[in-house]
Protein backbone atom coordinates (compact mmCIF):
# COMPACT_ATOMS: atom_id res chain seq x y z
CA UNK A 1 0.00 0.00 0.00
CA UNK A 2 1.36 3.59 -0.95
CA UNK A 3 2.10 5.58 2.01
CA UNK A 4 -0.22 8.29 1.81
CA UNK A 5 -3.17 5.54 1.21
CA UNK A 6 -1.88 4.19 4.55
CA UNK A 7 -1.33 7.17 6.55
CA UNK A 8 -4.69 7.82 5.29
CA UNK A 9 -6.46 4.73 6.58
CA UNK A 10 -4.68 6.10 10.01
CA UNK A 11 -6.30 8.67 9.91
CA UNK A 12 -9.42 7.79 8.68
CA UNK A 13 -9.68 5.65 12.18
CA UNK A 14 -11.09 8.11 14.45
CA UNK A 15 -14.30 8.63 12.34
CA UNK A 16 -14.51 4.95 11.52
CA UNK A 17 -14.86 4.43 15.41
CA UNK A 18 -18.60 5.53 15.41
CA UNK A 19 -21.72 3.30 14.06
CA UNK A 20 -24.86 4.46 13.86
CA UNK A 21 -26.62 2.04 16.01
CA UNK A 22 -30.40 3.46 16.41
CA UNK A 23 -33.14 2.74 14.36
CA UNK A 24 -34.13 4.56 11.40
CA UNK A 25 -36.55 6.02 12.56
CA UNK A 26 -34.78 8.20 15.25
CA UNK A 27 -31.82 8.47 13.20
CA UNK A 28 -34.22 10.35 10.80
CA UNK A 29 -35.81 12.31 14.43
CA UNK A 30 -32.29 13.22 15.63
CA UNK A 31 -31.17 14.39 11.84
CA UNK A 32 -34.01 16.66 11.85
CA UNK A 33 -33.69 18.26 15.38
CA UNK A 34 -30.24 19.68 14.06
CA UNK A 35 -32.54 21.40 11.89
CA UNK A 36 -30.80 25.33 13.04
CA UNK A 37 -27.97 24.67 15.17
CA UNK A 38 -24.46 23.27 12.87
CA UNK A 39 -24.71 19.20 13.71
CA UNK A 40 -21.48 17.22 15.41
CA UNK A 41 -22.03 14.23 13.27
CA UNK A 42 -24.08 13.21 10.25
CA UNK A 43 -24.81 9.66 8.58
CA UNK A 44 -23.48 7.94 6.29
CA UNK A 45 -24.83 4.66 5.21
CA UNK A 46 -24.29 2.53 8.62
CA UNK A 47 -21.47 4.80 9.76
CA UNK A 48 -22.03 8.03 11.75
CA UNK A 49 -19.72 10.23 11.25
CA UNK A 50 -18.09 12.65 13.58
CA UNK A 51 -17.93 16.60 12.27
CA UNK A 52 -14.46 17.45 13.57
CA UNK A 53 -12.43 14.82 12.29
CA UNK A 54 -14.06 14.87 8.93
CA UNK A 55 -13.43 18.61 8.54
CA UNK A 56 -9.57 17.66 9.12
CA UNK A 57 -10.04 15.15 6.26
CA UNK A 58 -11.21 17.55 4.23
CA UNK A 59 -8.53 20.10 5.38
CA UNK A 60 -6.14 17.68 4.37
CA UNK A 61 -7.35 16.73 1.06
CA UNK A 62 -7.65 20.51 0.19
CA UNK A 63 -3.87 20.68 1.14
CA UNK A 64 -2.59 18.02 -0.80
CA UNK A 65 -4.56 18.81 -4.10
CA UNK A 66 -3.30 22.76 -4.01
CA UNK A 67 0.27 21.79 -3.26
CA UNK A 68 0.41 18.83 -5.90
CA UNK A 69 -1.49 20.94 -8.62
CA UNK A 70 1.32 23.85 -7.78
CA UNK A 71 3.71 21.55 -8.00
CA UNK A 72 3.02 20.05 -11.01
CA UNK A 73 3.32 23.34 -12.94
CA UNK A 74 6.77 22.94 -12.07
CA UNK A 75 7.44 19.81 -12.84
CA UNK A 76 7.92 18.62 -9.53
CA UNK A 77 6.86 15.89 -7.40
CA UNK A 78 5.97 17.34 -3.74
CA UNK A 79 3.56 15.08 -2.20
CA UNK A 80 6.19 13.11 -0.50
CA UNK A 81 6.78 15.83 1.72
CA UNK A 82 3.63 17.42 2.04
CA UNK A 83 2.84 13.85 3.64
CA UNK A 84 5.92 14.82 5.88
CA UNK A 85 4.61 17.58 6.84
CA UNK A 86 1.04 15.95 8.24
CA UNK A 87 2.95 13.08 9.80
CA UNK A 88 4.74 15.61 11.64
CA UNK A 89 1.93 17.49 12.69
CA UNK A 90 -0.09 14.58 13.59
CA UNK A 91 2.59 12.78 15.71
CA UNK A 92 3.29 16.02 17.38
CA UNK A 93 -0.06 16.49 18.38
CA UNK A 94 -0.36 13.11 19.80
CA UNK A 95 2.85 13.03 21.42
CA UNK A 96 2.00 16.07 23.50
CA UNK A 97 -1.37 14.24 24.10
CA UNK A 98 0.34 11.15 25.23
CA UNK A 99 2.61 12.99 27.61
CA UNK A 100 -0.09 15.03 29.20
CA UNK A 101 -2.20 11.92 29.96
CA UNK A 102 0.58 9.91 30.55
CA UNK A 103 -0.88 8.17 33.40
CA UNK A 104 -3.50 7.11 31.41
CA UNK A 105 -1.64 5.22 29.37
CA UNK A 106 1.23 3.67 31.96
CA UNK A 107 -1.38 0.30 32.63
CA UNK A 108 -1.66 0.18 28.67
CA UNK A 109 1.08 1.40 26.99
CA UNK A 110 -0.10 -0.02 23.30
CA UNK A 111 -3.20 2.36 23.45
CA UNK A 112 -0.43 4.97 22.50
CA UNK A 113 -1.03 3.99 18.68
CA UNK A 114 -4.52 3.84 18.88
CA UNK A 115 -5.70 7.06 17.41
CA UNK A 116 -9.64 6.38 17.66
CA UNK A 117 -9.87 8.21 21.09
CA UNK A 118 -9.22 11.03 19.12
CA UNK A 119 -6.23 12.41 21.74
CA UNK A 120 -4.76 14.87 20.04
CA UNK A 121 -3.32 18.64 21.29
CA UNK A 122 -3.91 20.52 18.32
CA UNK A 123 -2.32 23.72 19.27
CA UNK A 124 1.21 21.67 19.01
CA UNK A 125 0.57 19.54 16.07
CA UNK A 126 -0.19 22.89 14.32
CA UNK A 127 3.09 24.29 15.64
CA UNK A 128 4.59 20.83 14.67
CA UNK A 129 2.96 20.87 10.81
CA UNK A 130 4.49 24.62 10.53
CA UNK A 131 8.09 23.80 11.79
CA UNK A 132 8.17 21.00 9.15
CA UNK A 133 7.08 22.71 6.91
CA UNK A 134 9.80 25.76 7.52
CA UNK A 135 12.38 22.97 7.47
CA UNK A 136 11.55 21.59 4.00
CA UNK A 137 10.99 24.94 2.52
CA UNK A 138 14.46 26.26 2.99
CA UNK A 139 15.74 22.62 3.20
CA UNK A 140 14.51 22.88 -1.00
CA UNK A 141 13.80 26.27 -2.09
CA UNK A 142 12.17 24.91 -5.31
CA UNK A 143 9.79 23.42 -3.24
CA UNK A 144 8.95 26.23 -1.23
CA UNK A 145 5.78 27.61 -2.64
CA UNK A 146 4.03 23.91 -2.66
CA UNK A 147 4.56 23.46 0.34
CA UNK A 148 3.84 26.35 2.22
CA UNK A 149 0.93 27.39 0.05
CA UNK A 150 -0.87 23.61 1.09
CA UNK A 151 0.10 24.93 4.77
CA UNK A 152 -1.52 27.75 4.30
CA UNK A 153 -4.56 26.34 2.56
CA UNK A 154 -5.14 23.16 5.24
CA UNK A 155 -4.44 25.39 8.13
CA UNK A 156 -7.17 28.45 6.23
CA UNK A 157 -9.81 25.41 5.77
CA UNK A 158 -9.64 23.22 9.12
CA UNK A 159 -9.70 27.26 11.22
CA UNK A 160 -12.53 27.85 8.50
CA UNK A 161 -14.53 24.95 9.05
CA UNK A 162 -14.36 24.48 12.48
CA UNK A 163 -14.60 28.12 14.20
CA UNK A 164 -18.34 27.64 11.66
CA UNK A 165 -19.11 24.48 14.09
CA UNK A 166 -18.22 26.53 17.49
CA UNK A 167 -20.41 29.89 16.05
CA UNK A 168 -23.10 27.51 15.24
CA UNK A 169 -23.42 25.75 18.20
CA UNK A 170 -26.63 26.77 20.43
CA UNK A 171 -26.74 26.73 24.42
CA UNK A 172 -28.22 23.90 25.02
CA UNK A 173 -29.19 22.32 28.65
CA UNK A 174 -30.15 18.97 30.41
CA UNK A 175 -32.82 17.38 28.66
CA UNK A 176 -36.26 17.92 30.55
CA UNK A 177 -37.12 14.02 30.38
CA UNK A 178 -37.95 11.97 32.61
CA UNK A 179 -36.98 8.23 32.54
CA UNK A 180 -37.26 5.05 34.27
CA UNK A 181 -34.07 2.68 36.09
CA UNK A 182 -33.67 -0.52 36.22
CA UNK A 183 -35.85 -0.75 39.22
CA UNK A 184 -38.61 1.00 37.36
CA UNK A 185 -38.51 4.57 39.33
CA UNK A 186 -38.65 7.11 37.40
CA UNK A 187 -36.17 9.97 37.03
CA UNK A 188 -36.09 13.42 35.88
CA UNK A 189 -32.77 13.94 34.14
CA UNK A 190 -32.58 17.78 35.08
CA UNK A 191 -32.66 16.64 38.70
CA UNK A 192 -28.82 16.41 38.65
CA UNK A 193 -28.27 20.17 38.16
CA UNK A 194 -26.07 21.78 40.34
CA UNK A 195 -23.20 18.86 39.87
CA UNK A 196 -21.20 18.47 36.44
CA UNK A 197 -23.36 15.80 34.72
CA UNK A 198 -21.93 13.16 32.01
CA UNK A 199 -24.83 11.42 29.95
CA UNK A 200 -23.63 8.50 28.03
CA UNK A 201 -25.84 6.98 25.10
CA UNK A 202 -25.30 3.25 24.65
CA UNK A 203 -26.97 0.09 23.89
CA UNK A 204 -25.49 -3.51 24.64
CA UNK A 205 -25.24 -4.50 20.94
CA UNK A 206 -22.90 -1.47 20.06
CA UNK A 207 -18.86 -2.42 19.99
CA UNK A 208 -17.53 0.69 20.72
CA UNK A 209 -19.66 1.35 23.54
CA UNK A 210 -19.18 -2.09 25.42
CA UNK A 211 -15.58 -1.30 25.21
CA UNK A 212 -15.53 1.51 27.35
CA UNK A 213 -18.13 0.96 29.70
CA UNK A 214 -15.17 -0.05 32.07
CA UNK A 215 -13.46 2.85 31.75
CA UNK A 216 -16.98 4.69 32.21
CA UNK A 217 -17.56 2.49 35.19
CA UNK A 218 -13.86 2.88 36.94
CA UNK A 219 -14.41 7.01 36.36
CA UNK A 220 -17.91 7.35 38.01
CA UNK A 221 -16.45 5.12 40.95
CA UNK A 222 -13.37 7.85 41.16
CA UNK A 223 -14.98 11.26 40.57
CA UNK A 224 -17.90 11.81 43.17
CA UNK A 225 -17.99 15.17 42.09
CA UNK A 226 -19.25 14.44 38.56
CA UNK A 227 -22.60 12.85 37.91
CA UNK A 228 -22.81 9.54 35.74
CA UNK A 229 -25.91 8.49 33.55
CA UNK A 230 -26.01 5.83 31.39
CA UNK A 231 -28.77 5.65 28.98
CA UNK A 232 -29.67 3.11 27.65
CA UNK A 233 -31.26 3.18 23.93
CA UNK A 234 -33.44 0.75 22.79
CA UNK A 235 -33.31 -2.03 25.20
CA UNK A 236 -35.62 -3.44 27.66
CA UNK A 237 -34.62 -3.34 31.65
CA UNK A 238 -34.40 -6.86 31.66
CA UNK A 239 -31.95 -6.94 28.89
CA UNK A 240 -29.81 -4.20 30.38
CA UNK A 241 -29.76 -5.76 33.44
CA UNK A 242 -28.93 -9.31 32.14
CA UNK A 243 -26.12 -7.70 30.26
CA UNK A 244 -24.53 -5.55 33.08
CA UNK A 245 -24.03 -9.00 35.19
CA UNK A 246 -22.95 -10.78 33.14
CA UNK A 247 -19.74 -8.37 32.20
CA UNK A 248 -19.28 -7.65 36.24
CA UNK A 249 -20.03 -4.27 35.68
CA UNK A 250 -21.51 -2.15 38.54
CA UNK A 251 -22.83 1.26 38.01
CA UNK A 252 -24.99 3.64 39.22
CA UNK A 253 -27.76 5.94 37.32
CA UNK A 254 -28.63 3.38 34.89
CA UNK A 255 -31.22 4.76 32.84
CA UNK A 256 -33.60 2.63 29.96
CA UNK A 257 -34.29 5.04 27.33
CA UNK A 258 -36.63 3.22 25.29
CA UNK A 259 -37.74 5.21 22.20
CA UNK A 260 -34.20 7.03 22.59
CA UNK A 261 -35.67 10.56 23.58
CA UNK A 262 -32.41 11.63 24.48
CA UNK A 263 -30.67 11.13 21.10
CA UNK A 264 -33.51 13.07 19.38
CA UNK A 265 -33.40 15.86 21.62
CA UNK A 266 -29.58 15.91 21.69
CA UNK A 267 -28.85 15.36 17.78
CA UNK A 268 -27.21 11.97 18.21
CA UNK A 269 -27.34 9.79 15.27
CA UNK A 270 -24.87 6.83 16.14
CA UNK A 271 -23.48 5.67 19.36
CA UNK A 272 -22.26 5.84 21.88
CA UNK A 273 -22.65 9.48 22.39
CA UNK A 274 -21.17 11.20 25.71
CA UNK A 275 -23.06 14.58 26.51
CA UNK A 276 -20.67 16.42 29.40
CA UNK A 277 -22.89 19.73 31.26
CA UNK A 278 -21.37 21.83 33.21
CA UNK A 279 -22.36 22.18 37.04
CA UNK A 280 -25.35 25.07 35.61
CA UNK A 281 -27.11 22.19 33.26
CA UNK A 282 -25.18 23.40 30.35
CA UNK A 283 -23.97 21.14 27.25
CA UNK A 284 -20.32 21.95 26.81
CA UNK A 285 -18.62 19.31 25.19
CA UNK A 286 -19.96 16.43 22.84
CA UNK A 287 -18.27 13.35 22.49
CA UNK A 288 -19.09 10.51 19.56
CA UNK A 289 -17.18 7.60 19.39
CA UNK A 290 -15.63 5.54 21.75
CA UNK A 291 -14.06 7.12 24.68
CA UNK A 292 -10.62 6.32 26.46
CA UNK A 293 -9.15 6.52 30.08
CA UNK A 294 -7.01 9.38 28.61
CA UNK A 295 -9.97 11.05 26.48
CA UNK A 296 -11.92 10.88 29.17
CA UNK A 297 -9.31 12.21 31.38
CA UNK A 298 -8.89 15.36 29.63
CA UNK A 299 -12.90 16.31 29.53
CA UNK A 300 -13.43 15.54 33.10
CA UNK A 301 -10.47 18.02 33.72
CA UNK A 302 -11.99 20.74 31.21
CA UNK A 303 -15.35 19.91 33.22
CA UNK A 304 -14.33 20.75 36.94
CA UNK A 305 -12.08 23.20 36.02
CA UNK A 306 -13.25 27.07 37.16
Amino acid sequence: MHFSAFFLLLLDLPITATCILLPKKQIHASLKNQGQQVMESFAVGSLAIPTRPFFFLVAVLGALAVGNRLAKRSGMEVERALWSVLFVGVASARLAFVLIYWPSYIGRPWTVLDLRDGGMNVVVGIAGAIFMALFLAVRNRPQRRPILASLMVGLALWGAMTTALQAGKATTPIPAITLPDLGGKSVALQSFTGKPVIINLWASWCPPCRREMPVLQEAQKTHKDIIFVFANQGESADAVRAYLIAHALQMENVLIDRHGAIAKQARAAGLPTTLFFDRHGTLVDTRIGELSHASLEERLTKLVSP
